[in-house]
């Protein structure tokens, strides 16, 4: 019977022009969404591939430690096609100092920025809005519209179980709503495939897998809640009414209003307090490195500049070699100084990042009714494009940073060895003024007739960085972490079983008559 039943509603539905709409509809809309972003991402991928190499250059061909700031860039997840997310409205360039601990990313990918502004169609909007608005039109009169012809009387009346009549429609509804996904999905990674090149590892379709599976769920969700809405109301146009009524809170006004909503039981601490913590510990480090090296500025009139915070460059191409002698000794006041206040920054920008965690935290649970919202949360983690990739770069960044730190500490670039940090020519600041002399009378000689205080400090003479100095960087994006991907998704079944159930339980006391 069940079986009798479950191919008679397949076929009502395969012959309505509902069912060709929702057809042709997603399949224009994953195909023309494929061919643009697939485009966008191959450009973005070159992008990427070109600061990258550049700044890898730029890095080896890098000859001063105290010019050392690499750049690590953040790469384009090849799943974005599915699911944009986060990708394009955060930075993805990260510039390592060591008077600053990073704490957001800068730049983009996109070569118009105009464009990188503009939301997009991505297949998640695809499942978001189309799918779940055919589910409803495919499911608002199931139950109401037989009401209306008869036929709900006349099948009740030869005794199958309304439970039964209630399944059979819910899974002839879902199976044919997986028609459209699963055809236009299979053309969509084909032309990925032959047209534009584009390869996926074995966890890529893993994730390609599960995301049309949870896209289904979501599309049974609607087939459930459009049943519900045709078991409440007598008349097929009250049921589409209610139907998209509740379609549009769920899709639509819960997600958009959730972070207003947020933001006022949440509110963010003002950034100005960062601003003026920046302001003030500089015009304290500054007052504290002027009072410390007064002595050694009447000492040596001549230096230069000391009031620069560290432009320790500016100070020996200004100065004269009698900076040497007293170099370190600023090297030392300086660096563990600017670090400290890096750090002290970057522990109150933590704390206003945790309480735009928290934020968050509030629209994510005033957005748990909204089956929308737990499918792009499902989809931007399986595609690596969800706000938890951002955060783990921007912590490799700063692991990153660390380790350059570490090294440089470690060959007494901030002590003993401070003249290494800012040149390489090889000058014993302990030796006397006499010796001193000789040893740039030396090196004078060595680059030629005519070499002054310029070519001795200029780094074009000088050999490149040790290698281990510079640690190495390594980020890799778009390998799913599924664990994160789960709850949205149990989330989604209880959906789905809930709105189930209220439409059973409502259609077993429902009057057929």
């Amino acid at each position: 019977m069940f079986k009798v039943m479950l191919f008679k509603e397949i076929r009502q539905h395969v012959l309505t022009f509902r069912f060709g709409a929702a057809l042709i509809t997603t399949f224009v809309l994953v195909i023309a969404s494929v061919f643009i972003l697939a485009d966008d991402y191959q450009r973005r991928r070159d992008t990427y591939s070109k600061l990258a190499e550049e700044a890898a250059i730029n890095l080896r061909d890098c000859r001063v430690p105290s010019y050392l700031e690499p750049v690590v860039h953040y790469p384009p997840s090849p799943l974005g096609i599915f699911a944009q997310g986060k990708e394009r409205q955060l930075g993805n360039t990260v510039k390592i100092n060591r008077w600053e601990v990073p704490s957001e990313a800068s730049g983009s990918l996109m070569d118009n920025l105009l464009l990188a502004a503009q939301p997009q169609f991505d297949i998640l909007a695809v499942f978001t809005i189309v799918v779940s608005l055919f589910g409803v039109l495919f499911s608002y009169d199931s139950l109401s519209g037989e009401k209306e012809t008869g036929t709900l009387k006349y099948v009740c009346s030869h005794g199958p179980k309304r439970g039964l009549i209630f399944t059979a429609k819910f899974v002839a509804g879902s199976l044919v709503l997986c028609i459209p996904i699963c055809i236009s999905m299979l053309l969509g990674l084909i032309i990925l495939q032959f047209v534009h090149g584009i390869t996926f590892e074995p966890l890529h379709w893993l994730s390609i897998v599960s995301m049309i599976g949870s896209g289904i769920i979501y599309g049974s969700v609607f087939i459930a809640l459009g049943m519900l809405c045709s078991s409440l109301v007598r008349r097929s146009s009250v049921a589409l009414i209610l139907a998209l009524l509740l379609w549009t809170t769920c899709v639509i006004i819960i997600p958009r209003l959730s972070p207003g909503v947020a933001s006022s039981l949440h509110p963010l601490p003002s950034p100005s307090e960062i601003d003026l913590l920046k302001q003030t510990s500089r015009e304290e480090l500054q007052q504290e490195i002027e009072s410390q090296t007064s002595e050694v500025q009447s000492r040596y009139s001549n230096l230069g500049f000391w009031g620069s915070l560290g432009n320790y460059q500016t100070i020996l191409r200004w100065g004269t070699p009698d900076a040497f002698h007293i170099f370190p000794e600023y090297v030392r006041l300086i660096e563990p100084a600017q670090q400290d206040r890096a750090r002290t920054i970057w522990n109150l920008e933590r704390e206003h990042q945790l309480e735009q965690v928290r934020q968050a935290d509030y629209s994510d649970w005033f957005s748990l009714i909204s089956p929308s919202h737990h499918l792009r949360k499902i989809f931007t983690v399986l595609a690596g494009t969800s706000f938890e990739y951002y955060a783990e770069f921007m912590e490799y960044a700063r692991r990153y940073r660390n380790d350059l730190l570490n090294n440089m500490k470690n060959k007494g670039y901030f002590g003993e060895n401070a003249i290494e940090f800012v040149t390489q020519v090889p000058l014993d600041v302990g030796i006397s003024e006499e010796k001193f002399q000789e040893r740039l009378a030396q090196i004078r000689e060595g680059l030629g007739e005519g070499a002054n205080w310029e070519d001795v400090i200029s780094e074009e003479h000088w050999d490149r960085l040790p290698a281990d100095l510079i640690p190495a960087f390594s980020f890799e994006i778009g390998k799913p972490r599924f664990e994160l991907f789960l709850w949205p998704l149990f989330s989604l079944v209880i959906a789905l079983l809930l709105v189930f159930t209220l439409g059973l339980v409502t259609f077993l006391k429902y009057d057929v008559r």
